[in-house]
């Protein structure tokens, strides 16, 4: 895996590209400049197609304007990820999304993030799905729509770390043996990855998450 921990700012890009980020544990980034700064940690321009985040732990990231993870363009996915504690000081604590803007959840955990308006995702148009994922519609803007979907605590092992601060190293977002997420994602999704951030492999009904 790669880790992007305090980088000085977010990524950003304007390029025709379609964006692809695997196997990555994004802690800590901040969108910081201005009141308005936004995306902690991807902002995608005009150019990009599509985006498709594929095991990957996204924890602590903030934004003093909108999108505390990140700006979309076009459709987004992610896969067996976990997206734990953004925050965006004004709108969208994951994301904001725009016409022609989607988001499709599979396999994975959006808990806890918080904004000012829509502390998870906020469907202000284009449109939001979710299956075999697990995740909280009350903390969201807008319908997302799907099937084999959970609302519930997730009981990660410690989310925010010894610190007690999300978004730094020392926190772990895998799953206790008790967690409604064990057992419960999907091999059948497209982009499943066989084995989670760690390396470890995937083996009968996998869990809901990265890890």
């Amino acid at each position: 895996h790669r880790d992007l921990h305090s980088f000085p700012t977010r990524r950003s890009s304007d390029l025709a590209v379609a964006l692809s980020v695997q196997n990555v544990r994004a802690y800590g980034n901040e969108a910081n400049a201005s009141g308005s700064a936004s995306a902690g940690f991807v902002y995608l321009n005009s150019g990009v197609t599509s985006s498709l985040f594929v095991n990957c732990a996204i924890l602590g990231n903030k934004s003093l304007g909108r999108y505390g993870v990140y700006r979309p363009t076009g459709a987004t996915r992610f896969v067996n990820c976990t997206l734990v504690g953004n925050q965006a000081g004004s709108d969208g604590g994951v994301t904001l999304m725009f016409g022609g803007d989607s988001i499709a959840l599979d396999n994975s955990i959006v808990w806890n993030n918080s904004a000012g308006t829509g502390n998870d995702i906020w469907v202000n148009s284009g449109s939001a799905s979710a299956n075999y994922s697990l995740f909280n519609p009350s903390r969201s803007i807008g319908t997302i729509s799907g099937s084999n979907n959970l609302n519930s605590d997730p009981l990660l092992v410690d989310a925010d770390g010894a610190d007690n601060i999300s978004g730094t190293l020392d926190d772990d977002v895998s799953l206790q043996s008790g967690s409604p997420a064990v057992d419960q994602a999907s091999s059948s999704v497209a982009n499943y990855p066989i084995a989670d951030l760690l390396g470890r492999a995937r083996a009968g009904a996998p869990e809901m998450g990265a890890y």
